[in-house]
């Protein structure tokens, strides 16, 4: 077996993972990464030119929010509709402010009543007009937000199988990009010409050693 000398960030992958958009906090891993479900293989993760986040357990990183609510658009809405329809209403306060994102730009949006359900609620008594009404089409599945906070994110924690972030990005931070440096899958050795893609190739090649003065003896 050939062994490479590589040194320890050999199998990190420096990556960008695509853009923020304002108003979303969930970016989907890499395929490549080795543990798609923990930070265990993630090295640093970075919005733009901002110091890396700090990672949270999943609990900590719900305290972190607050009592921020979000849900999503289940059917899509149109300027000067009276109602939205949303997935799980039970959260939401009685009467109030929600907050859509839609290309970038931010839509407050009030209304006096709610429907609740977990996969079918409704906000119901929106202006048809005039502050608090909506103004602009609001897709399926677009997120729909209450107590939220904007600001520099600073910390993160993985569900899922994705990333999520804390608090959303600004105006000014919208669409840049994600980058990660994270721990890649080890390529299998199968054969006697396959390199050893694998950070701790020393102690790899005091195993291999071992193993050929067995076979030898």
């Amino acid at each position: 077996y050939e062994i490479p000398l590589c040194d320890w960030s050999s199998d990190v992958c420096s990556s960008d993972l695509g853009q923020v958009s304002r108003g979303t906090n969930v970016v989907t891993m890499p395929t490549n990464i080795y543990d798609s479900e923990t930070n265990l293989s993630i090295e640093a993760i970075r919005i733009g030119d901002g110091s890396a986040l700090t990672y949270l357990d999943p609990g900590s990183f719900d305290t972190q929010q607050g009592e921020v609510n979000v849900t999503q658009v289940t059917t899509q809405a149109l300027a000067a509709d009276t109602t939205l329809a949303i997935d799980n209403s039970y959260d939401y306060d009685d009467a109030g402010t929600v907050t859509v994102y839609i290309s970038g730009v931010k839509y407050d949006i009030t209304y006096t009543g709610v429907t609740r359900s977990a996969t079918a609620g409704v906000l119901t008594g929106i202006p048809a007009s005039g502050t608090g009404s909506i103004t602009v089409t609001i897709p399926v599945d677009t997120y729909v937000w209450q107590h939220e906070e904007e600001g520099t994110p600073e910390v993160y924690t993985v569900r899922n199988g994705a990333i999520e972030f804390w608090p959303l990005v600004t105006a000014d931070k919208d669409n840049q990009n994600v980058y990660m440096d994270y721990n890649t899958e080890v390529t299998e050795v199968n054969s006697e010409g396959d390199e050893i893609d694998y950070q701790r190739f020393d102690m790899l090649e005091a195993y291999l050693t071992w193993r050929m003065w067995c076979k030898a003896d």
